[in-house]
Parts: C-alpha cells; structure tokens; sequence
C-alpha cells in the first residue's frame, strides 16, 4: 500500500509541481516521496540536494491539503534561506495560495487525528483523486496510518 502511494503520489508531486517551479523561476528541482517521520507532511532540503520530499501518507488526505504542503514547500525553494527566509516564504504562500493558512489549519486537524490513532484513510481516500481506491482499501482489510504504519481492520 505504502508503495502505491509512493509511485502514485511521486507521479503527482513532478506533475503539479512543476507549475510553481515555472512561476517561481524554480531551476533544478529533485521530487521525493518518502516516510519523513511522525511530525513532517513534507520538507524541502536546499542545495546541494535541492529537492522537495512530501510524507507518503499524505497522498491520504483530501487534495486541497496535499496541494497546501506542496505550496509550502516550494515556497521555500524560491527564497535563499536567511533572517528574511519566513517573511519571504509567507508571501509566496499569499501569492499562490491566498487560503494557505486555513488549510494549514485544516491539516493541522487531521495531523492531530493522526497523532491521537482515530484517522481514517479509507474516508480521506474517497475525496482524494491522487491515489485510486483498490479493493483492499475499499473493503477495509487493510489500513494506512502515518503514525503507526499498515495496521489490519
């Protein structure tokens, strides 16, 4: 399952990402999805690496929220980091997404859900159009967590 979400959702970082690599004059950008842990959705690594990595299970949440930490990232792949790095970060997030702080909230919500074991995949799935629904999804067999990994139903 972790796999599918990898391919599916790497598939998805190149594609959406690449706008906001165009808008903010992004050069040489690297994607990566991974598991980050149990506090990160997504981090941005600076050169010499120069890649944008989200958190697998993310691709498990509703798609306005993936887009958030995607837009967050990138953010800081235009800005050099340095005393004015937030500041500056704050306002690309403005410019690309005016709603960021409440989708920030939103997917603070669902982290919070997480971290205390009553998220559901299977519901978040259904409203994300990422990664397609298989039948051990559907049915409930099987069950993706981003902090306690693939447990059985």
């Amino acid at each position: 399952m972790i796999g599918l979400y990898q391919q599916v959702g790497l598939a998805w970082l190149r594609r959406e990402g690449r706008q906001y690599e165009l808008d903010g004059h992004i050069t040489g950008l690297n994607y990566a999805v991974r598991d980050l842990g149990r506090r990160r959705w997504g981090i941005y690594e600076g050169p010499p690496k120069h890649t944008t990595t989200l958190h697998w299970a993310v691709f498990g949440v509703p798609l306005r929220l993936i887009e958030y930490v995607l837009v967050h990232e990138q953010a800081h792949a235009t800005q050099p980091s340095g005393a004015a790095h937030g500041r500056a970060c704050k306002r690309q997030m403005y410019l690309w997404m005016p709603d960021w702080q409440r989708r920030r909230t939103a997917l603070a919500e669902v982290g919070r859900h997480a971290w205390l074991g009553d998220w559901n995949p299977r519901s978040s799935l259904r409203s994300c159009p990422v990664v397609p629904l298989g039948p051990r999804v559907r049915d409930g067999r099987l069950r993706s967590c981003p902090t306690r990994g693939r447990t059985k139903v």
